[in-house]
């Protein structure tokens, strides 16, 4: 169940924050040619450009939490810039786990091996305190 509604919760995220991008650049286009937008789109650009922020956040977050743990930390910021707080989450586990094998909706994560201890448990250790 769990995973359902992370895939869920992924597919529309990235969809959402994809759509909020293009609608940024449209913005950007329109300004630098001199036109504006119809008054109808404030709103979603002000909730688009909101999310972008928290998205951005999140993902600055997980970029540095997985360079802590000697992860990928680009994979691992874009990803939970697009899917959100689950990536975070995502990420969390993957650290507090390390002897298990993980598969994401994407092929960029995988954790293979079964190292002797996980480098991250001090630092999600540090983030829960």
């Amino acid at each position: 169940m769990k995973q359902k509604v992370f895939s869920l919760i992924k597919i529309t995220s990235t969809i959402l924050i994809t759509s909020a991008l293009g609608l940024e650049i449209w913005q950007v286009y329109v300004l630098l040619n001199g036109t504006s937008l119809p008054n109808q789109l404030d709103p979603v650009l002000c909730l688009g450009s909101i999310a972008l922020i928290a998205h951005l956040i999140e993902g600055l977050i997980a970029a540095f939490q997985a360079n802590a743990c000697h992860k990928n930390f680009i994979i691992y910021g874009i990803y939970t810039f697009f899917v959100g707080f689950v990536g975070l989450l995502e990420l969390q586990e993957i650290s507090s786990n390390p002897d298990k094998l993980y598969h994401f909706s994407t092929a960029w994560f995988y954790k293979l091996g079964k190292p002797k201890h996980s480098p991250c448990s001090k630092v999600i250790g540090e983030i829960k305190n």
